[in-house]
């Protein structure tokens, strides 16, 4: 009986030892670990600590005081503007009888854009404004491929309202034009030729019906070509012309290949020819 009450005594004092130990363990922890701070005393973000950071400032250029800045088309709008008048311009001008209205056609010719170039030309024509012709004269086509059309055909509409010594020089100015276009040979040269040989006929001078003889004559000159050589020689009213155009005809008939492209354009100059020789006989 007294052995057991000894050892229930010994395992009270055990368990009061181990219960001190563990207090006292847990008070040193408590005093170990750091208080968690106060919700009033977290530390805000500091300013700017977020944000994107900053993009490098460009290296500065130094400045080169000979050097003239360029103008800047959003500051200053009449540096973008386009030259010369517009197509409402020529349109305006079109309708009013001025000397104004007149400088602004004249200007249209000299345009580098084609249409304006083209209104300008038919308002002109339209006005029967031979004073245009030195203008139109002075155009260099062949360095302006998309004014050629237009002037050519200016000039010989005008050139049959001009005075004769005008009229002659007119036609001078073109046959030169159409001898310097075959000799050049550029894309635009055959339409420009087309042109040339319709607007001789035009001007209704009897000097452009000898030059439009020799390129019936040409075998360098095509075959459709010469279907244009022949309806200005009727224009013209060149029955002098019927001797060549004659000789042609036989020639052409004389000729006897397989049908094609070729065919048929020999076949549309020869109905040509039969129909100039009805007209000017």
């Amino acid at each position: 009986m007294a052995a057991a009450r000894r050892t229930v005594v010994g395992l009270g004092v055990v368990a009061i030892g181990g219960l001190v130990l563990g207090l006292a363990l847990s008070r040193s922890s408590d005093e170990q670990a750091p208080a968690p701070p106060a919700r009033d005393e977290v530390a805000a973000p500091a300013p700017g600590a977020m944000s994107a950071p900053s993009a490098p400032s460009a290296p500065s250029t130094p400045s080169d005081p000979t050097r003239t800045p360029s103008p800047d088309p959003a500051a200053d709008p009449a540096a973008a503007a386009p030259s010369g008048p517009t197509v409402e311009n020529i349109a305006a001008a079109r309708t009013e009888d001025s000397p104004e209205a007149f400088g602004v056609l004249l200007a249209g010719v000299e345009s580098d854009d084609a249409v304006v170039v083209a209104e300008a030309s038919l308002a002109l024509v339209a006005r029967e404004a031979v004073s245009a012709l030195p203008t139109l004269i002075e155009q260099d086509v062949l360095a302006r491929p998309w004014a050629a059309p237009s002037v050519i055909d200016a000039l010989g509409r005008l050139g049959a309202r001009a005075t004769p010594e005008e009229r002659s020089e007119v036609v001078d100015h073109l046959v030169a034009l159409m001898h310097a276009e075959k000799r050049r040979g550029a894309v635009e040269s055959q339409g420009n030729l087309l042109q040339i040989y319709e607007a001789l006929g035009a001007t209704g001078d009897p000097r452009a019906i000898p030059p439009l003889e020799q390129e019936l004559v040409d075998p360098s000159v095509g075959t459709a070509p010469k279907v244009v050589v022949v309806q200005s020689l009727v224009a013209l009213q060149a029955t002098q012309s019927r001797g060549v155009l004659e000789r042609l005809h036989a020639e052409l008939a004389a000729l006897t290949t397989d049908g094609g492209f070729e065919a048929q354009l020999r076949a549309e100059l020869i109905a040509a020819i039969q129909d100039a020789l009805v007209k000017l006989s």
